[in-house]
């Protein structure tokens, strides 16, 4: 990994951690979302990497929400059938922390719009992103992940001395 690809790797971790964390959301959550950010081809999707990265974040609170009201696989558990967050909603409609940064991201990034975040929740919905090439963002990623992505195994034998301490 060249020094480039490592200041890459820690920008994304760095955006989507801070992007999680006034999400309120958690860090297996956060991680998911790195690792599919890291995943992603960016440029070709022809979008900002802040509106790429926001809106990976709600996908992935989306997929999980998703995935845990679910009761047999087939049909939402809740009555609720709209996701946490859609760009597509009006704004009181939506949870306040992502309208307020969405709106952040649209003062603070000169061609970030709403318009193209709707865009990319719709690429990213919809279609399967274009995946990048080369993978030399798994070594920084693995290196130092938020949530271990593979947790070391629960002992099952103990020596006396362990046990009666």
């Amino acid at each position: 990994m060249t020094q480039w690809q490592s200041y890459d790797a820690q920008y994304k971790i760095g955006m989507v951690s801070a992007f999680g964390l006034q999400l309120g959301m958690s860090n297996l959550l956060i991680q998911k979302s790195i690792n599919c950010l890291m995943e992603i081809d960016v440029p070709k999707l022809g979008l900002n990497l802040e509106e790429v990265a926001f809106c990976v974040c709600g996908v992935v609170v989306n997929e999980n929400a998703e995935e845990r009201y679910r009761d047999d696989g087939e049909k939402p558990f809740r009555d609720e059938k709209e996701p946490l967050y859609n760009p597509y909603r009006k704004d009181e409609n939506n949870p306040e922390e992502y309208v307020q940064l969405a709106n952040r991201i649209i003062e603070r990034f000169e061609r970030a719009s709403m318009k193209r975040i709707r865009s990319c929740w719709q690429k990213l919905t919809q279609t399967d992103p274009p995946e990048r090439k080369a993978q030399h963002w798994r070594p920084a990623v693995k290196n130092d992940p938020l949530v271990p992505l593979n947790p070391p195994a629960v002992r099952q034998h103990f020596t006396d001395d362990e046990l009666r301490a």
